[in-house]
C-alpha cells in the first residue's frame, strides 16, 4: 500500500520488561475513537492546540518526566502524513529541504536544522504505520528554535482513522502507548432525507441540520456553536447535497471539472488535460474514481482552498475534500475537511440514493 521498498524494515515493537511491573490504565478518547494504555497515576489532558480536537497530553505525576503527545484524525497513511512530521519524498520535498539526494518516494521524518531520519514499518494488531527514532525537535517547554532533544514519533492507521504519538527517545511511556493503541468504530446514526431520496450514516454525537437548499444538509458536531465562537472559522461542517442528473452534472456541482489544455498548462501540469481535477489556491488534486454498490463517482482530497472568518477577514488556507456519487438518475455531492475527523469518509462510504417520496 505504501509503495516504499527502500529504507524500511518491518519492526516488531519491543517492550521493556519494566513495563509489565507497573500498574496500568487504559484511556479511551470520548469522541475520537482511539484508546491506549498509560502508567497508573499519569494524567491525560486535552492538548493546547484548539485546532486539534483529538490531541491529548499524557503527563506523569508532578510533571517530573517528559510528557507524551497523542493526536488522531480521519483517513489512512496519506492523511496521517499531512498531520504528522513524516514526509513522502518527491521533487517538491527535495526542493523545500534543499536536499536533491533524498531517496525517491521514501517516507522520512524531518527534524530541525535539516536533519532527517529513516522510518520503519510497524504493526499493532490490525493497525499499521511508521515510526522514526531520535528526531531532533524542540525539548518540552522550549519555544520554536529553542534547545533540541531527541524524540521518537510514530503513527498507526486502519485505513480510515489514524493516531500518532510523540515522545522523548527511549521513553517507556511511548512504547507502552504505541504497543497498546486501538481504534474502535464510533457509534453511528442513520439520516434519511425526507424529500430528496438519499441517506447516509454519521457520528452519533453529531447532528444533521437543513441547509438553505431544499436538498442540502449540514453534518456538524453538537458543539458547533461553541467551536464557531472560539475559532470564528468553520472547519468541521460537512455539506451534503442531492440533485437530479448523472456524472457530468454531479461533477460540475462538486467542482471537480475536466481540465482544458490551457488551464492544465497554467498550473504547470499539461499532462492533466482531459482529467477531472479540483484546482486549489496552490496546486491541484485529481479526482479518483470511486464506487459504492450501483453508485459511481469521483473524490478529490487535500485541496487547499481559502478560508474566511465568519465575521469577515481572510483566515488562511485550509484542506478540503470533494466527492460525489451518482446512479445516473440522481447524484449526491459531499464537501468538507476529511482530515479533521472521520465524518466525511463515514458519510461517503454509507451513502445510498433512492427514489424521492
Amino acid at each position: 500500500m505504501l509503495g516504499v521498498k527502500r529504507f524500511f524494515a518491518l519492526a516488531a515493537i519491543a517492550v521493556p520488561l519494566s513495563l509489565t511491573a507497573q500498574p496500568l490504565q487504559r484511556y479511551a478518547h470520548r469522541t475520537c475513537g482511539y484508546s491506549f494504555q498509560h502508567f497508573a497515576g499519569w494524567k491525560v489532558m486535552a492538548g493546547d492546540d484548539e485546532r486539534r480536537p483529538c490531541e491529548v497530553r499524557v503527563a506523569p505525576p508532578g510533571d517530573d518526566a517528559p510528557s507524551l503527545w497523542i493526536d488522531a484524525g480521519g483517513g489512512g497513511v496519506e492523511d496521517a502524513l499531512q498531520w504528522t512530521r513524516f514526509s513522502r519524498v518527491d521533487e517538491s520535498v527535495k526542493t523545500w529541504a534543499k536536499m536533491p539526494d533524498l531517496p525517491d518516494d521514501a517516507i522520512i521524518a524531518f527534524g530541525r536544522k535539516g536533519v532527517w531520519r529513516r522510518t520503519m514499518k510497524i504493526d499493532v494488531g490490525d493497525l499499521h504505520g511508521l515510526r522514526a527514532h531520535d528526531v531532533a525537535l524542540e525539548c518540552e517547554g522550549e519555544p520554536e528554535g529553542g534547545r533540541l532533544c531527541g524524540r521518537d514519533i510514530a503513527f498507526l492507521t486502519n485505513g480510515r482513522q489514524w493516531v500518532n504519538v510523540d515522545g522523548y527517545t527511549n521513553s517507556e511511556a511511548f512504547e507502552l502507548a504505541l504497543k497498546s493503541f486501538s481504534i474502535e468504530p464510533p457509534p453511528l446514526c442513520v439520516y434519511r432525507h425526507p424529500r430528496c431520496g438519499y441517506s447516509f450514516k454519521y457520528l452519533a454525537d453529531w447532528i444533521v441540520v437543513e441547509d438553505e437548499d431544499v436538498c442540502s444538509v449540514l453534518v456538524q458536531p453538537q458543539d458547533i456553536q461553541k467551536r464557531l465562537e472560539e475559532y470564528d472559522v468553520d472547519v468541521d461542517t460537512i455539506r451534503v447535497k442531492g440533485g437530479e442528473g448523472g456524472f457530468e452534472e454531479a461533477a460540475e456541482e462538486a467542482g471537480i471539472l475536466r481540465a482544458t489544455e490551457e488551464v492544465a498548462s497554467s498550473y504547470g501540469a499539461p499532462y492533466l488535460a482531459g482529467a477531472y481535477v479540483v484546482f486549489g489556491r496552490s496546486g491541484w488534486s485529481q479526482g479518483e474514481a470511486i464506487e459504492s454498490g450501483e453508485l459511481h463517482g469521483l473524490c478529490a482530497n487535500h485541496v487547499l482552498v481559502g478560508s474566511y472568518h465568519l465575521h469577515g477577514g481572510y483566515a488562511g488556507l485550509g484542506g478540503m475534500s470533494f466527492a460525489f456519487l451518482t446512479n445516473e438518475r440522481r447524484w449526491v455531492v459531499i464537501k468538507g475537511n476529511a482530515s479533521r475527523n472521520d465524518t466525511f469518509d463515514i458519510v461517503l462510504e454509507s451513502l445510498a440514493i433512492g427514489v424521492p417520496p
